[in-house]
């Protein structure tokens, strides 16, 4: 397959899903137009060619990619992170709401504003053949779009299928140094060294797949599609289409593929004015830009100083970019040759600042952000091992290809981890929870609603009908498929083997967090293990329900009122040093609990 063709196969698959979006959130006089100029942007910025094609390479890196998904969750295939329930949630209410899709909260119809391009073409097979198959179509997108990316790196690297693989779909960084440095013993799980710095979380591996697949599809493809135009001598209006293109995918990404697109631009400034290609991108990506700034929520945006205290910070920064980044950089360098002129240092640059600033619940800019710079360097390291480019001494080859087997070391793991535990996880539509009811606090639901006076849908946007019901809460809380964001406090990790899964609860207090959106009947079942001479209570908002002083296996009817609510387990001794029952373990640990399980009746 020639470069000519991947190009233009990969922007018709990031294009294709904004352009049902754009079709069908807003009104059918202002689509039309709209989508027009998509369509004519992406036609004025294909290259015509006459390719030959190869089927062995395109069919083994599908077969690669589709390997990753098998086990990353993504349709129900593998064991689902803690993330998925709210990936399942975008699904679902694309599928189940007319689009624009609202929610019913009381007052009026709330909009959704989540950047939802990954999961419109999977709603649309799901609104016709229904939840399952879109699941398993959603898994064959994601598969090819990761098959696309494997396909375009190699390609534009020239890099072998083997190497590239170990770039786009293994390589996770330098974790386990980091881990060694800083690593958290009461996190007895395989996503423990995502956090090593306790602060920020590095793209890349994958576990990227595994949680967040909407951001490392967005990250490759935009950041290969990028160069490849350079690389295919395209005029510079391209990385406008594509900087438009990625708004819906991924907000944090295309923010990170700014910088590169501008730089483009300005070095052809020039002849801008000669090129309709950069108005015709514009029309799109500014409806885009509407509808994801009329987002409700407040999220957390500033200078990392204003949330963290730097002084205790920066050592921290410091050893993150050299453990994360700086190392194989070095090792590596110098691989400019291959990418345009200041991107190099643009990428360094950009991957120095973004942890430096924070936007988001979770540092999105470094998580997300970050995926392009990363994409451009990991590229330049290809390409410097590869036998195209001046030989590196042999010490420093020999260095660098420790340092990616290492980088690889957490793929292993979770690929091991994923064996041993692998099901088929997809949860029936009646469990999932509407989107914005993913949290116990609102702030972090109030990021997924839009606000109804806002220009995109007051002026743009098609009228709501048919808003969606939110649901009452239904929970185990020994599951890791079916948490909450905020939903408990004095809860230890999910552990036990398979099928057997246990979690401590901690002392004094070990409360469960809920947030209703109207009052129901619910039903609390539990089974729990006391020490002699030991007494939990049972509080609903602070009235005491029932009293245990032995090991109990119970179910409690509980009348749940509207707005936030709490469960309490209080127990009368826990482990402290007053009381060591388990001197060698530092929590507070109270009692065990081996079913736990909120249910609405």
């Amino acid at each position: 397959m020639t470069l000519f063709l991947l190009w233009r196969i990969t922007l018709g698959y990031f294009a294709l899903p904004v352009l049902i979006f754009l079709a069908a959130w807003l009104r059918w006089y202002l689509a039309v137009p709209v989508c027009a100029a998509l369509l004519a942007a992406t036609l004025k910025s294909c290259v015509p060619s006459r390719p030959s094609v190869a089927i062995k390479a395109p069919l083994l890196a599908l077969l690669l990619a589709s390997v990753l998904v098998l086990v990353s969750g993504t349709g129900g295939f593998g064991r689902q992170s803690e993330d998925h329930p709210k990936h399942n949630a975008v699904l679902l209410d694309l599928i189940d709401g007319q689009w624009p899709v609202h929610y019913d909260t009381g007052a009026q119809p709330a909009p959704m504003t989540y950047y939802a391009a990954h999961y419109v073409p999977a709603a649309l097979v799901g609104k016709i053949f229904g939840w399952q198959a879109a699941n398993i179509f959603l898994a064959l997108w994601t598969a090819l779009g990761m098959a696309l990316a494997l396909l375009l790196f190699s390609a534009l690297s020239r890099a072998s299928m083997a190497a590239s693989t170990f770039f786009v779909l293994l390589w996770s960084g330098m974790r386990d140094i980091g881990g060694l440095l800083a690593r958290d013993a009461s996190a007895p799980s395989i996503y423990a060294l995502q956090y090593w710095s306790h602060i920020w979380n590095a793209p890349g591996g994958p576990l990227d797949l595994h949680y967040i697949p909407q951001h490392a599809i967005a990250g490759w493809i935009a950041a290969l599609l990028l160069l490849g135009a350079v690389r295919l001598e395209l005029k510079p209006s391209a990385g406008a289409l594509i900087l438009a293109l990625c708004l819906p995918w991924s907000t944090p990404v295309a923010a990170g593929l700014a910088p590169f697109v501008a730089l483009q631009a300005w070095r052809a400034r020039r002849t801008l004015w000669k090129d309709p290609v950069w108005i015709l991108a514009a029309i799109p990506a500014a409806a885009a830009a509407l509808y994801l700034v009329s987002s409700a929520g407040a999220l957390p945006i500033g200078p990392i100083s204003r949330f963290l205290d730097w002084r205790a910070t920066w050592p921290v920064y410091l050893v993150f970019l050299l453990v994360e980044w700086a190392i194989l950089a070095l090792l590596l360098w110098p691989f400019s040759e291959l990418l345009p002129r200041g991107w190099v240092t643009l990428s360094i640059a950009l991957l120095a600042v973004l942890p430096l600033y924070r936007v988001g619940l979770f540092y999105d800019l470094t998580a997300h952000a970050a995926r392009p710079a990363l994409a451009f360097l990991l590229i330049g390291f290809a390409w410097r091992l590869s036998e195209h480019s001046p030989p590196l001494p042999y010490l420093r080859r020999a260095l660098a290809v420790l340092c990616i087997i290492v980088g690889s070391f957490e793929s292993v793991r979770f690929f091991t981890w994923s064996a041993v535990h692998y099901q088929f996880s997809l949860p029936p539509s009646s469990e999932v929870r509407r989107l914005p009811q993913h949290s116990a606090g609102q702030q972090y639901n109030a990021q997924y609603l839009g606000r109804p006076e806002s220009a995109f849908f007051r002026l743009l946007a098609a009228p709501p009908a048919s808003p969606l019901r939110l649901k009452a809460t239904s929970l185990d809380y020994l599951s890791t498929t079916e948490q909450l964001h905020d939903n408990h406090q004095g809860l230890g990790f999910i552990e036990g083997p398979p099928g057997s899964p246990v979690r401590w609860a901690f002392g004094p207090d070990a409360t469960l967090c809920l947030l209703e959106p109207f009052a129901h009947p619910a039903r609390l079942e539990f089974q729990f293990e006391l020490r002699p001479n030991q007494t939990v209570t049972v509080l609903l908002n602070g009235r005491a329900l029932r009293s245990y002083s032995a090991s109990a296996s119970d179910s409690v009817s509980l009348e749940l009122p509207a707005g936030p609510s709490t469960i309490t387990f209080r127990s009368s001794t826990w482990n402290s040093p007053a009381d060591p029952f388990a001197p060698t373990d530092s929590r507070p640990i109270a009692f065990l609990f081996r079913r736990l399980r909120l249910a609405a009746r």
